[in-house]
């Protein structure tokens, strides 16, 4: 029953809907919504009162004046220079190069810029190199000079880092090596005549 009802009352009103819409449309004025009643009271007061009527409808010297006397200048802000970055509008720009990236050394690229204090991979490497080639010459007072990194930073570098070491054997020692340790040591046996049993 509900069903039916709903169907009747949105058929109902669903009825010269295109018409009622174009006399609503042809009205000059729309019909403004009812008020409050303490709006109503509050506009009503408004009307009586003479002094604000005439406030409102009077201009204001005094506020003249002063409007007149604002000017607004509209400057852009002086660009921060920053030499460690540069200029903003150059770093704040997206990448501009789409190509493919070459191979690097190590397999990534590098920063260009290094805050002071801090070392990248491939400097930590020429150092400990620098360092296992003449370490009175590259000492840690020398590297804490160069890479202006703190004393204890590069005593713990030379302490537990350190660079690859190589070993190229001969192959044919190498071989000869592998060969005594497969063929078995020779035993020796003696053999006692009289009776007959062999002895190890």
């Amino acid at each position: 029953m509900g069903m039916v009802t709903s169907r009747i009352h949105r058929a109902a009103g669903r009825f010269n809907a295109e018409n009622r819409a174009e006399r609503v449309l042809a009205k000059s004025k729309p019909e403004a919504a009812p008020r409050h009643p303490s709006t109503e009271k509050y506009l009503q007061e408004l009307s009586n009162d003479n002094e604000t009527k005439e406030s409102l409808v009077k201009k204001d010297m005094q506020l003249d004046g002063f409007l007149k006397d604002v000017y607004v200048r509209s400057h852009d802000p002086p660009p921060i220079k920053n030499p460690k970055f540069g200029k903003p509008s150059e770093k704040d720009r997206l990448p501009q190069f789409r190509g493919t990236v070459e191979e690097t050394e190590l397999g990534y690229t590098e920063p260009v810029l290094v805050p002071q204090g801090k070392l990248t991979l491939k400097q930590v490497m020429q150092l400990v190199a620098d360092f296992k080639t003449d370490p009175q010459k590259n000492d840690v007072a020398a590297i804490v000079e160069k890479y202006r990194i703190p004393s204890n930073t590069a005593d713990n570098i030379l302490t537990y880092f350190g660079a690859l070491n190589v070993l190229i054997n001969d192959s044919k020692d190498q071989k000869e090596k592998v060969l005594q340790k497969q063929v078995p040591k020779p035993t020796t046996t003696i053999v006692e005549i009289g009776e007959g049993i062999p002895k190890k």
